[in-house]
């Protein structure tokens, strides 16, 4: 569990990921000065699986990090593989030379890479930015680090620096399109490469991208700098919450929050317990809190998991007491899950209980439904079991385990369920975000 966060280490993973991933697409372009484009697609490849293994080393090593701008450039590599075996086969000669007798064609550069790369990139990047946000990927990071994650200085950082790499890379990869484009269409003769062809098509990507590597290597620098005298503060101004979902039957108890006695609109839990700042807070501790909250005796408590951010961690816990119990000393209201789902769609339920509920539901659900590799418990096609609070402490399943919150959105109900394995496997790397470090 993350207390303060390492920025330099962070910065220093956004510097690595532009050097791999940009130097990747820039490699490809500068190598097919050497390299015969009957080669070309086995180096895509190789840079689609660099790409990959720096992916999945991240995500298994728990290391802060946003896997957006890599599986863009995953998306750059696999259109530029694809592209350049279609031309490969195109001009190969049981085809080019038997149906169009190869008069447009030369065989000995069927392609230059720079005109197949940057095409890729506009795609690849541009498809990222299109769907950033509404991702797997993000989806699996919120999932994992609470959607708390979002008020805080790291998420920040990763929200602009990554959407900034990729904003740039789309934005040179459009520029270097239309330059290498136009110089092809207008000056271009497709017999050798020259001395201007090898300037515009292989020594200006490899120079933008030292270039690049300057100017980020300086700017992170300049950050980590910048945010050190941000967060040069003590451990005294870290502190623990403790967030109690108190349950009664199928009930809730929640009250409306207030400013200066006057409500404002929003519910929460009546039990929130602020402590100094720990790593190793105990149930025993927590039901103590709890007790000395609520003036009640006959409860059980259990724990869900725990979110944190930059100042903070937050322990969630369920409490289950009697069906005639009542707890005056915090007062509220107790409410049916019709109730609460009612405050959810009207956005009057807080973040921090809006996330509780939606986690404890959605990996309830995965849990009665699929087992862990997302294969349906029962033969019934889209069978949904029932929810109910009631058996709430009864389900034998670890909250703080988000590999269910994975099957929850890959499961056999869902179409092109193998393939979505696959893809996210292989190719995004995403199911890594969803295991949990040995």
């Amino acid at each position: 569990m993350a207390t303060e966060v390492n920025y330099a280490k962070v910065l220093g993973y956004l510097m690595k990921s532009w050097a791999i991933c940009f130097g990747c697409l820039s490699l490809l372009c500068v190598a097919g000065y050497w390299v015969h484009p009957l080669w070309m697609p086995l180096l895509a490849f190789a840079g689609l699986m660099i790409v990959h293994v720096f992916n999945n080393r991240n995500s298994r090593s728990g290391a802060p990090f946003c896997p957006l701008f890599t599986v863009a450039t995953n998306y750059s590599l696999i259109a530029s593989f694809v592209i350049m075996v279609v031309i490969n086969l195109i001009n190969s000669r049981w085809l080019i030379y038997t149906t169009i007798g190869g008069r447009f064609a030369n065989p000995e550069i069927p392609y230059i890479s720079t005109l197949v790369v940057y095409p890729a990139m506009v795609f690849g990047y541009g498809y990222a930015m299109w769907f950033r946000g509404n991702t797997s990927m993000c989806d699996a990071c919120r999932e994992r680090a609470g959607y708390s994650i979002k008020d805080t200085l790291e998420r920040n950082v990763f929200h602009h620096e990554v959407r900034f790499q990729m904003r740039l890379s789309f934005w040179i990869a459009v520029v270097m399109m239309a330059v290498t484009w136009t110089y092809y269409f207008v000056l271009y003769i497709n017999v050798n490469i020259n001395t201007p062809d090898a300037f515009y098509f292989f020594a200006l990507p490899g120079m933008i991208y030292l270039f690049s590597l300057v100017y980020f290597y300086m700017k992170f620098g300049s950050l980590d700098f910048e945010i050190q005298m941000l967060t040069g503060v003590d451990d005294s101004k870290f502190h623990t919450l403790e967030h109690f979902m108190i349950v009664r039957g199928d009930k809730l108890l929640l009250r409306q929050l207030e400013v200066d006695h006057t409500p404002i609109g929003l519910w929460d839990s009546p039990a929130i317990h602020k402590r100094a700042f720990t790593q190793e807070l105990t149930d025993s501790q927590a039901a103590e809190d709890f007790k000395r909250l609520s003036g009640i005796d006959g409860f059980s408590l259990r724990q869900l998991f725990i979110t944190t951010t930059d100042k903070q961690n937050c322990y969630h816990y369920a409490v289950f007491v009697d069906d005639d119990a009542d707890i005056p000393a915090l007062g509220g209201k107790w409410c049916t899950l019709l109730d609460v789902d009612l405050l959810l769609k009207a956005g009057q339920i807080t973040r921090p209980l809006a996330y509780e509920l939606h986690r404890v539901y959605t990996m309830t659900m995965a849990w009665k439904t699929y087992d862990r590799e997302g294969r349906r418990l029962y033969e019934i096609r889209n069978y949904r079991p029932t929810f109910k609070l009631i058996d709430f402490k009864d389900w034998d399943i670890d909250y703080s385990d988000v590999h269910w919150l994975s099957v929850a959105q890959n499961n056999e109900d869902k179409r092109f369920y193998r393939l979505r394995r696959f893809w996210r496997h292989y190719v995004t790397g995403t199911d890594w975000l969803w295991k949990r470090r040995n």
